[in-house]
């Protein structure tokens, strides 16, 4: 229920000037003059009128003034009505958060949701900004906003984000300001499509209320360029093939222009049409320039969700990828599967593996031995640590409790159990975009090969690539990470991985995996590059960033915050291209969570909650027309 207060109530002390005009009331009395008339009657009758007059006019003075100095004393102390009490304003906080991800970029109607979002976030500024400090942040931004223009300009300067939306990490960004900033009630209030690629518990955060305004797409029919790979590569005939794959989210068949250049030189430009709900893979062969290295992208014309229409891309063919192969048994057929013009394969036995460095080389395809020492685990620890790819192999000879203390040390899993018998490999995990240039399509009647002993290894985080029949793991590979393990040794047995046509394509994609991320690297994701050059700086158009060496030739990229192709220098000489692309996570813009009623206020409830009603304005015009009154009563009404 609302309530009268005062915003300065000290002034409610200036009520003591009511006893001015009653003092001078009471003691206005004027010195008695004579004056000689002849009828004494007439006089009496006059006098009488006259007093009875001038008394009602007093009185009408006296209240006149009493009113307009009460009114105007009310005026200057601020009256307002409201359930809150705006004096404790500094205690009080409303959090205004404005969901600036790609997703943001669907119309409805004519308008951007965020344009559409940041309107709404100018009319709630008006509604809160006399009872609460206002807080407006969104996925990359945080101010305080005391005025109407600050918060203007506060608008203004929020783009769209390479970074998504999550309602766990809008409530935790809520609790932590509110304790940072020492406010103990607050309200929150969220501007977003709600559009999150991935549910997460939000329970911790169950005691913060807060209100919605949600914006939904009229539109669903956006296309993403979703990813790209190597197809083929030949160096010795500088020829090389991309694959690339769209995505048509939307309900209908949409045509597109699309356009790919490459070395400057554009290779590519045509229209297509992409059917409703369909991922398409296209191709295209490339001749690789004299230098060996050049740049491309690939673009299309979506005018809904515009992020996702640009893949850029970087290519570097001017030296072959280094492979060790670490075992005390080296296998023929594995020199046949890595040795080509893209790659160099070296091999060492387990003893002599403390004696080289591995961060020299770009791939590690590691046997481990069953009496390892502490000083490999630590190598191959070191060696992980700079960002490298890695394939794990079990050795045949070696324990549950051996191989389980390596990869746990490792912080990639642990082993369960062994199971010695002979199992079929029957499921391969076509919707893996690891998959997506070995196989077109599901095989059908597929020779699937028969291994016999595994091992059961938990890897949190993982995907299983290749299954036993019993939906045991042959091959995990550790989630944004180029991890991979089997779970059998391979090399080793009549019924071993590598005798069967399978392992062909799988082995090489595993080692040249790194060369595919070398294509690109994502936006807002920490990366490490090996080079064999010094002084190594990144130029941003015109700016140059410096690099930080990571470890002996490896060099840790910056967080890059937009896509495009960048330069790579060491002095004045330019190194390399290498591009950055966001995440396509954003892409499906109707993939809306819907927020749990139970810690949802509308916000027409909590705008009537901190409704503030002022009536100074009326304690004014009060005051005026009392003064008015006085004035009319001694100018019109003379004794």
């Amino acid at each position: 229920m609302e309530k009268l207060h005062f915003i300065n109530s000290v002034y409610l002390w200036g009520l003591l000037f009511l006893l001015i005009p009653i003092l001078v009331h009471l003691f206005n009395f004027r010195k008695a003059k004579k004056v000689y008339f002849t009828r004494v009657d007439l006089l009496k009758e006059i006098k009488t009128e006259k007093k009875s007059f001038s008394s009602l006019k007093k009185r009408l003075i006296l209240f006149s003034r009493l009113m307009a100095i009460l009114f105007f004393v009310l005026a200057v102390s601020s009256p307002y009505l409201s359930e809150v009490d705006i004096n404790d304003k500094i205690k009080k906080a409303t959090f205004l958060y404005l969901d600036n991800s790609f997703s943001m970029q669907a119309k409805s109607g004519s308008s951007r949701l965020l344009d559409l979002a940041k309107k709404d976030i100018e009319k709630s500024y008006t509604d809160f900004k006399d009872v609460s400090q206002i807080y407006l942040f969104s996925n990359d931004n945080f101010s305080l906003i005391e005025s109407e223009n600050e918060l203007v300009i506060g608008l203004s300067k929020i783009n769209y984000s390479y970074k998504a939306y999550s309602t766990l990490k809008a409530k935790s960004l809520v609790s932590s300001l509110a304790n940072k900033n020492s406010v103990s009630e607050f309200n929150t209030i969220i501007f977003s499509d709600f559009n999150e690629s991935s549910i997460e518990n939000d329970s911790l955060f169950s005691d913060i209320s807060m209100s919605k305004f949600v914006y939904k797409s009229d539109n669903n029919n956006n296309i993403s360029i979703d990813s790209l790979w190597f197809d083929k590569v030949n160096v010795s005939t500088n020829r090389f093939t991309l694959k690339y794959k769209l995505t048509n989210f939307g309900n209908d068949n949409i045509e597109y222009n699309e356009i790919i250049k490459f070395s400057d030189k554009i290779q590519q430009s045509l229209t297509r049409e992409i059917f409703s709900k369909k991922d398409t893979v296209y191709k295209i062969e490339l001749s690789i320039p004299s230098s060996k290295k050049a740049w491309g992208e690939i673009t299309i014309d979506d005018n809904d969700i515009y992020y996702d229409n640009k893949f850029s891309f970087a290519i570097d063919f001017s030296s072959k990828s280094k492979v060790l192969f670490v075992g005390n048994k080296f296998n023929a057929k594995l020199n046949f599967i890595l040795n080509d013009d893209f790659l160099e394969l070296e091999n060492s036995s387990n003893s002599n593996f403390k004696l080289l460095n591995p961060k020299d080389y770009d791939f590690l395809i590691y046997t481990i031995n069953p009496n390892f020492t502490k000083d490999e685990l630590e190598l191959v620890k070191s060696y992980i640590n700079t960002g490298k790819g890695i394939l794990i192999i079990p050795n045949s000879n070696i324990s549950i409790s051996a191989f389980n203390k390596f990869i746990n040390e490792l912080g990639v899993g642990r082993v369960v159990s062994y199971s010695p018998d002979k199992s079929f490999l029957s499921n391969i995990n076509y919707s893996n975009i690891f998959f997506d240039d070995i196989f077109n399509s599901k095989v059908e009647n597929f020779d699937f090969p028969l291994i016999a002993g595994s091992y059961n290894v938990r890897v949190p985080k993982s995907q299983n690539l290749l299954s036993f029949d019993n939906g045991k793991p042959l091959l995990l590979q550790k989630e944004n990470q180029n991890i991979f393990l089997f779970t059998s040794p391979i090399f080793e047995g009549v019924e071993a991985f590598i005798k069967y046509n399978l392992a062909l394509p799988v082995l090489y994609k595993i080692v040249t995996g790194h060369l595919q991320s070398n294509l690109y690297y994502k936006v807002g994701i920490e990366s490490v590059i090996h080079l064999n050059n010094s002084d190594v700086k990144l130029k941003d158009g015109e700016e140059f960033i410096d690099i930080k060496s990571h470890i002996q030739n490896n060099f840790e990229l910056p967080v890059i915050d937009k896509s495009g192709v960048f330069e790579l220098f060491s002095g004045n000489e330019k190194i390399k291209s290498i591009a950055y692309n966001y995440s396509r996570t954003e892409s499906e813009s109707h993939k809306i969570k819907e927020v749990s009623n139970s810690n949802i206020q509308k916000y027409d409830q909590l705008k009537k909650q901190n409704n503030v009603i002022y009536l100074w304005k009326w304690c004014l015009t009060f005051t005026l027309g009392f003064l008015i009154f006085e004035m009319s009563l001694i100018s019109f009404l003379k004794d």
